[in-house]
């Protein structure tokens, strides 16, 4: 009996500690700000898939109006190609040689969205 009146001050003081530990994380978890800042799930992006940036749409505007034989037009034909080969299991499309037209582009880009629902209106 002894031992127990011994360690019964060292008991309530780690029960004291465990429960102001608990509270301090109940509140945080039930808090105005937990509440207020909004789900902690991202919703997804509509229309499906990532969207443009403008400084993204103004950057392939430029890849599209450089020369073939430009490394930016290169590197835009790559990214498609990369897409091509991602979407294999969809798409049935052969990658495009390096120095591809606009329309080239345009049409196999049209044919990933269209394979991929990634059209919008």
């Amino acid at each position: 009996m002894t031992v127990l009146a011994d360690a019964l001050p060292a008991i309530a003081l780690l029960a004291a500690i465990g429960m102001t530990i608990l509270l301090v994380r109940l509140n945080r978890r039930v808090s105005r700000g937990s509440r207020s800042a909004g789900p902690r799930t991202v919703e997804p992006p509509n229309p499906a898939g990532l969207t443009a940036t403008p400084w993204e749409l103004e950057a392939i505007d430029l890849q599209l109006r450089s020369p073939k034989d430009s490394a930016a037009r290169r590197d835009l034909v790559a990214t498609v190609n990369r897409l091509i080969t991602a979407s294999r299991d969809r798409t049935d499309l052969a990658p495009m040689p390096l120095d591809a037209s606009n329309d080239d582009i345009e049409r196999v880009v049209a044919i990933l969205e269209s394979r991929l629902d990634l059209r919008h209106e």
